[in-house]
C-alpha cells in the first residue's frame, strides 16, 4: 500500500509538482472561506476566464505567462471592484460583464495567432510541468494570501458580519471587497499552473463550500478547507499517476468527491434522543 501512494513521487518533478499542489491548495482554500462567504463564489471563475488575453499577449511578447495572467487578472479584479461601486450597477452584472468580454478578447487574439496548441496546458493545466520560478512565484503568492488574510482578520470578520457596522468604525467594506478580488486575481494566477484557466475555481469554491457545511467558526472553516484541498489534491495525483488521467482535471474531481461526502454526511439527521416521562416532568413548564 505504502509503495502504491509514493510511487509517483518517485521522480524529482513530481516532489516538485507536490509541492506546488500542497502549496496553492492551502492557499485556494483558505481564500476560498472568504470568497464563498461572502457569495462571491462567481468570482473565481470570471478571474480564472479573465486571464486568457493576458496569457496570449505575454506568450506574443516571449515573457513569462504568469506575469501576463496576473496582469490580466488584477486589471479584472479592480475593474469589477470600480465597476461595482455604483448602485445602478450590480457586482455580479459587472462581473459578467468584465469577464465574458475579456475572455472574448483573448479568443480573438488566439485565434489570431493560432496559438492553441502552445497554450493548451494554460487551459487544462499541467502539475508535471512546474518549474522552480513557478514554485517560488506559488510560494510568494500564498504567503502573501495568507499573511494578508491574517493582518486583516478583523476588518474582513467586521465587514462580513455586519457592513454597515463596519462602516461605522471606519473600516470600508467596499475596499476590504476589493482586497479579496485582487487576492483571488493572486491565487487564480498561481492554481493556473496547476489545473488551467477552466478548472481554477474549483480550488478556489469546492473546500471551502465543503468544509462551511460541518463547521461553524470562521478559523475551524479555514483550517478544514485547507486540509480537504490538499487531501483532494494530492490523492488526484496519485490516481491520476496510476490510471493514467489527465492530473489537475483528477484533482478537481477528487475534491468534489470529498465536498459530495461531506454533503452526504451533513444530510444526515442526527438521533434525538427521547425523555423519560421523569425528564419530561423536569423540564416542563411550571
Amino acid at each position: 500500500m505504502w509503495t502504491w501512494l509514493s510511487e509517483p513521487f518517485a521522480p524529482e518533478f513530481m516532489r516538485m509538482a507536490l509541492y506546488a499542489v500542497i502549496i496553492t491548495a492551502s492557499g485556494c482554500a483558505a481564500l476560498g472561506v472568504q470568497v464563498v462567504l461572502r457569495r462571491m463564489a462567481f468570482m473565481g471563475d470570471a478571474m480564472a476566464h479573465a486571464t486568457l488575453p493576458g496569457v496570449v499577449m505575454a506568450f506574443i511578447l516571449s515573457t513569462h505567462l504568469l506575469l501576463g495572467a496576473l496582469a490580466a487578472a488584477l486589471l479584472a479584479a479592480l475593474g469589477i471592484a470600480w465597476v461595482s461601486r455604483h448602485q445602478r450597477v450590480s457586482e455580479d452584472s459587472a462581473i459578467g460583464i468584465l469577464y465574458t468580454a475579456m475572455f472574448a478578447v483573448g479568443v480573438i487574439i488566439l485565434q489570431r495567432v493560432g496559438t492553441y496548441r502552445d497554450l493548451a496546458h494554460v487551459l487544462v493545466g499541467n502539475p508535471m510541468g512546474v518549474d522552480n520560478a513557478s514554485l517560488v512565484y506559488m510560494s510568494v503568492v500564498v504567503a502573501g494570501v495568507l499573511v494578508t488574510l491574517l493582518l486583516l482578520r478583523r476588518q474582513l470578520a467586521v465587514t462580513l458580519i455586519d457592513p454597515h457596522y463596519a462602516a461605522s468604525l471606519g473600516i470600508s467594506p467596499h475596499r476590504m471587497r476589493a482586497v479579496v478580488l485582487v487576492l483571488c486575481a493572486a491565487m487564480v494566477v498561481a492554481a493556473m499552473t496547476l489545473v488551467g484557466v477552466i478548472l481554477t475555481a474549483a480550488l478556489i469554491i469546492t473546500p471551502a463550500a465543503a468544509a462551511r457545511l460541518i463547521c461553524r467558526s470562521l478559523w475551524s472553516t479555514t483550517l478544514v478547507s485547507m486540509g480537504i484541498a490538499v487531501f483532494g489534491c494530492v490523492a488526484g495525483i496519485i490516481i491520476a499517476y496510476h490510471a493514467d488521467l489527465a492530473m489537475g482535471a483528477t484533482m478537481v474531481v477528487m475534491v468534489s468527491v470529498v465536498f459530495a461526502l461531506v454533503w452526504g454526511v451533513s444530510c444526515i439527521p442526527l438521533p434525538r434522543r427521547s425523555l423519560t416521562p421523569s425528564e419530561g416532568a423536569n423540564t416542563a413548564p411550571p
